[in-house]
């Protein structure tokens, strides 16, 4: 959203209020984790006094779900879950059961996962931008100890830019599919046991 009007110093407060709770209200969870955002107030003074500010989601995904196994077991699982999304791993703390990789490119699949089904980048005439752009991801997922099993919580951030021709990266988000995959096939690995 941008905007171009004269502002007194009270009106711009209560734009970074406004932008403030509008960061804290989103939430997402397979079971009941909250999606943290981080919003972005830009602003910027024009000699004639008006004030031009723009306000910017950055959507990242975290979304849990509850494990019935210990921790230990579904830390063993975890690994082969993400090999079989095709996903490296980058990332191995047994120290505090985070796993995953914070960088990583792709382009069109996620191994045999269409990319459209996992994050959305927005459109261009031709379709989907997540089918034609060269993607950057981070998928990382945390284990913790809770009452009555583990919970797997995965946080997965997106980045797009065109392949035809140059342009910055664009954030995408994230469709909740790959976070559901990633604990469906631990929950799997555990019951193969």
């Amino acid at each position: 959203m941008r905007f171009a009007m004269p502002l007194s110093f009270a009106a711009v407060a209560g734009l970074l209020s406004i932008a403030a709770v509008a960061g804290c209200s989103s939430s997402s969870a397979l079971e009941s984790a909250p999606t943290p955002q981080t919003v972005r107030v830009i602003g910027s003074a024009s000699p004639t006094g008006a004030i031009t500010m723009g306000v910017t989601a950055t959507p990242t995904s975290v979304r849990s779900a509850t494990l019935s196994a210990s921790v230990t077991d579904a830390w063993h699982a975890l690994p082969s879950a993400y090999e079989s999304l095709s996903i490296p791993l980058s990332v191995v703390d047994s120290a505090t059961r985070r796993l995953g990789n914070s960088s990583f490119n792709v382009r069109r699949r996620l191994g045999t996962v269409p990319l459209v089904r996992l994050i959305d980048c927005g459109s261009t005439q031709g379709g989907p931008s997540a089918e034609s752009y060269d993607i950057n991801m981070s998928v990382l997922s945390r284990l913790t100890a809770g009452e009555g099993g583990t919970t797997i919580s995965t946080t997965v951030e997106a980045m797009g830019k065109p392949v035809a021709f140059s342009g910055e990266y664009i954030r995408c988000s994230s469709t909740g599919v790959l976070e559901s995959r990633i604990a469906d096939a631990v929950k799997a690995r555990l019951a193969s046991r």
